[in-house]
């Protein structure tokens, strides 16, 4: 998660939701109320033991301030868009490689605000 976990970054005391893996860990260390957005029980198992909330993508409540996501799927992309909140923020940690996602972004995927 690199400088988006320092306690003065976007994560710092906000509400932050994650898609991807455990880098919910160093984003609570900042003071952020942190929601794991994970598609797989056995790992949002894993994140509750360590003491983290977790849902499945598409339990996961909208309104949040940041969601970072680290997954490289277009799926967690796409989830990480529908959740941030009105004037929330994305911010995209996952390395494709030489794949390039494929995101909605038309009139459906935009909120009025």
């Amino acid at each position: 998660m690199g400088g988006a976990a320092y306690a003065d970054g976007p994560c710092g005391g906000r509400r932050v939701s994650l898609v991807g893996l455990c880098a919910g860990l160093l984003a609570q260390r900042t003071g952020a109320e942190v929601l794991m957005v994970e598609p797989h029980e056995g790992r949002r198992h894993l994140c509750r033991q360590l003491g983290l909330n977790a849902v499945a993508p598409e339990d996961a409540p909208g309104n949040h301030d940041v969601a970072v996501h680290t997954s490289a799927a277009a799926a967690g992309l796409e989830t990480a868009l529908r959740i941030a909140g009105d004037d929330g923020s994305v911010i995209e940690l996952s390395w494709y490689g030489t794949r390039s996602p494929e995101v909605p972004l038309g009139p459906t995927s935009m909120r009025a605000g």
